[in-house]
């Protein structure tokens, strides 16, 4: 009875860590859109009009380095700690997890990370300013 509930439990794990690993290709996916109109973009506008977009608005500047911060946070803190935990003995972690813990799951979080910072950089460097001299 036990090892029945334990294999439909861990059964239901990994059709998350399937439905995990869909979401972050489909997230892949989205950031590399954004990356590529981001870069198209890029070519279009003059180089001191980014570098002034970038450093006027602080609140870009602000979400890219905390974009930033949590994805090195997630792969190497988090990672780091579990693993720590896993070969102490202090977190008993099932075999066949291993992947869904330390391989999927940071994936997921960084590829929603990279949707997000793509789109911050899609919106400033989309932006429409108006030209006082027009």
């Amino acid at each position: 009875m036990i090892t029945t509930i334990v294999i439909i439990v861990i059964s239901a794990i990994m059709d998350i860590g399937f439905v995990l690993i869909g979401i972050s290709y489909i997230l892949a996916i989205a950031a590399a859109h954004l990356s590529f109109r981001n870069w198209e973009r890029w070519q279009e506008i003059a180089i001191d009009t980014i570098k002034a977009r970038i450093f006027l608005d602080k609140s870009f500047l602000i979400n890219n380095f905390r974009l930033t911060f949590i994805s090195i946070g997630i792969m190497v803190g988090l990672t780091s700690v579990f693993l720590i935990f896993v070969y102490s003995g202090i977190y008993d972690l099932p075999q066949n997890l291993y992947v869904l813990h330390f391989s999927v799951f940071p994936l997921a979080i960084l590829s929603l990370i990279q949707v997000v910072n793509s789109y911050r950089w899609y919106r400033l460097l989309h932006m429409n300013y108006k030209n006082p001299g027009k």
